[in-house]
């Protein structure tokens, strides 16, 4: 039987402690605190909050006050790792609720700075909000201290690839390439696109593209991309490409937008994608071209510039004339194409007729 809520108490080497006591946890959420702590009714606050994160940082900090040992260092240090590591909040707490979902992946640390830095990073790196409430009564401000290692450590767990909110801190990165990148792909879909039709975005990750349209489905296998993007699109479903959860003729706009080239070429169903668009419905693909010069070489680049992006993870190489064929092949009508650097190519076509193998 479950039970709301369980009490970690930390003790002796803090995430050794914690993560003992999570591993038997039988609570959906768990307070965890420090050994001089005890509930009290500052936990009423965080307990009404529960519902609105997946790791609430509750800290002593009051916005309108300084506390001892507050001092402007402290402040700075705290400011910069956030920055550095791209965290939604202000890594200072003294006590954390927390869903144990959430904590899936259990943090590796076990100072206890460097653990609730490994625990904002997994959580929201797995799509959960993370919030912080201040004016708690309870706990102890932490001591802030973090090894370059253990900071390097946290810096590639937090860029890689497979964060949930990778795609969308892309369109806004401050590396003007990557920026370019994403900001000529959206320009280029989104001026194709009627944004008041029915819309479906196949393997849409956390992109900008469909939360930029608000009548789009966001449909991805990966839970942790749709819970990120869930506020802010109309409707998320999680589904592969093969099996389309939805009505033959459902939608009047498809959008597949870098995601058949990391897909097993068996499995990249054009024929269920053919299925639930619309005759006539618009149908907007995009991959990288690899018959052109500059993809192979911005790949290569890529791959040694960031070793945890989405460079290995691509294993179909499209090119213009093969990924026409495939969608002549399979009842669509190319109307015109455009380039992103010219290198990553998409496609515009119109479904002229069923899919003749399904």
């Amino acid at each position: 039987m479950r039970v709301p809520a369980e009490v970690l108490v930390a003790t002796g080497v803090f995430g050794a402690s914690v993560k003992e006591q999570l591993r038997h946890a039988r609570g959906e959420y768990v307070l965890i605190v420090d050994g001089a702590t005890a509930p009290g009714r500052w936990f009423e606050a965080l307990w009404e909050q529960r519902l609105t994160a997946g790791l609430i940082i509750g800290t002593r900090a009051d916005p309108d006050a300084r506390e001892a040992g507050d001092g402007p260092v402290r402040r700075f240090a705290l400011r910069m790792y956030r920055r550095l590591l791209s965290l939604p909040v202000l890594p200072d707490a003294s006590v954390i609720l927390a869903r144990c979902a959430a904590l899936g992946t259990l943090p590796e640390a076990d100072d206890r700075f460097e653990w609730l830095l490994e625990a904002i990073v997994l959580a929201h790196s797995d799509g959960w909000p993370v919030r912080t409430l201040n004016g708690m009564s309870a706990g102890r401000p932490q001591t802030i201290r973090l090894q370059p290692a253990a900071l390097w450590r946290l810096w590639v767990l937090r860029n890689s690839a497979f964060s949930a909110d990778y795609d969308e801190r892309a369109f806004n990165s401050v590396v003007p390439l990557q920026r370019y990148w994403q900001r000529t792909r959206h320009r280029i879909i989104h001026g194709w696109v009627d944004p008041e039709t029915r819309i479906l975005d196949v393997g849409c990750g956390s992109s900008r593209i469909v939360q930029d349209l608000p009548r789009a489905v966001g449909l991805d296998v990966q839970m942790k991309k749709l819970r990120r993007i869930s506020p802010r699109t109309q409707k998320v479903v999680q589904a592969t490409l093969t099996q389309l959860p939805f009505r033959c003729g459902a939608f009047e706009t498809l959008i597949c937008s870098q995601v058949i080239e990391h897909v097993p070429e068996p499995l990249v169903d054009w024929c269920e994608m053919n299925r639930v668009l619309s005759l006539g419905g618009i149908f907007v693909v995009g991959t990288p071209d690899y018959a052109t010069v500059a993809w192979p070489a911005l790949e290569r680049v890529y791959g040694i510039v960031h070793p945890k992006g989405y460079v290995h993870e691509h294993i179909n190489q499209y090119t213009a004339a093969s990924l026409r064929h495939a969608l002549e092949s399979h009842g669509f009508e190319v109307i015109t194409s455009a380039y992103v650097g010219r290198a990553e190519l998409i496609i515009k076509a119109r479904k002229v007729a069923p899919c003749a193998n399904k």
